[in-house]
């Protein structure tokens, strides 16, 4: 995702079209949630607006003319504006795609996850058999 961030973001300021910076944030969530494993896709879910933001100042710092603190934050500002609407759209099919490859299952074991660890905290033991534990878990075999 950040790289397809990062790319599009830079395409999008040297060649003046702000629709290529909305494109590579809805390419990049989409693939993303397409091609996640389904123990990481909440993560997936709620990375993207971060990462893209993260990729909007690096950008603007990097192209960035004048006092570099107003600039990065103004231009920061115009960019996530621009592209507003194409970080909704990115938002709602990354959702969409995530639901239907397993999104609900995550949240169940991560609510189990957290509420057997509140328990198991008054008891003085942490149980391990939750969303990040998977995700440990997958991360260990890739």
């Amino acid at each position: 995702m950040a790289g397809c961030f990062l790319i599009g973001l830079l395409a999008a300021t040297w060649l003046g079209w702000s629709v290529l910076a909305g494109l590579a944030f809805v390419v990049g969530c989409v693939l993303a949630a397409w091609y996640a494993a389904p123990s990481g896709l909440l993560t997936v879910v709620v990375t993207p607006p971060l990462l893209f933001l993260g990729a909007v100042v690096l950008v603007n710092a990097l192209t960035g003319s004048g006092g570099l603190l107003f600039s990065v934050v103004l231009s920061s500002v115009v960019t996530l504006a621009d592209v507003a609407p194409w970080l909704a759209a990115g938002m709602i099919l990354t959702l969409v795609i995530a639901l239907f490859r397993g999104l609900p299952r995550c949240i169940r074991d991560l609510y189990r996850e957290l509420r057997s660890s509140r328990g198991a905290r008054g008891r003085g033991r942490n149980r391990r058999d939750g969303y990040f534990a998977r995700l440990a878990r997958s991360r260990r075999s890739s």
